[in-house]
């Protein structure tokens, strides 16, 4: 539905418990780069996340 900007804000709303959580963030990366908040999208490819499995 292309709602980035309410997704981001969304995001910045949570408690830092729910918003720290890599689903979450892995999620609203997807708004962050549509948005242009690079310093955030930049962040999550240096983050290694628990939810993610290489095979």
């Amino acid at each position: 539905m292309e709602r980035y900007d309410k997704a981001w804000r969304f995001y910045h709303d949570l408690p830092k418990a729910f918003a720290s959580s890599d689903r979450i963030q892995i999620i609203v990366g997807a708004a962050a780069l549509q948005l242009d908040q690079d310093d955030f999208v930049e962040r999550l490819f240096l983050q290694e996340f628990a939810v993610i499995r290489e095979e």
